[in-house]
């Protein structure tokens, strides 16, 4: 279950920082050509485009970066 504070996801300049918001049931990020790694709550993380992140093997969104 995804809740409705589960991730934040904001602009850093010319970057995309995405924070778990202390979800219950975690959030997988991953890179091109990288293994899938679990966000420790409240860390921040740069991420670049082609990043897959999944909220709770619910829902996900791959960050394609600017056009």
């Amino acid at each position: 279950e995804v809740s409705s504070t589960h991730l934040e996801v904001r602009p850093d300049g010319w970057q995309v920082i995405v924070v778990d918001l202390e979800s219950t049931n975690g959030t997988v990020v991953t890179a091109p050509g990288a293994a899938s790694r679990r966000l420790p709550p409240g860390e921040p993380q740069v991420i670049a485009p082609g990043t897959r992140v999944s909220l709770a093997d619910e829902a996900q969104f791959t960050f394609r970066g600017p056009s």
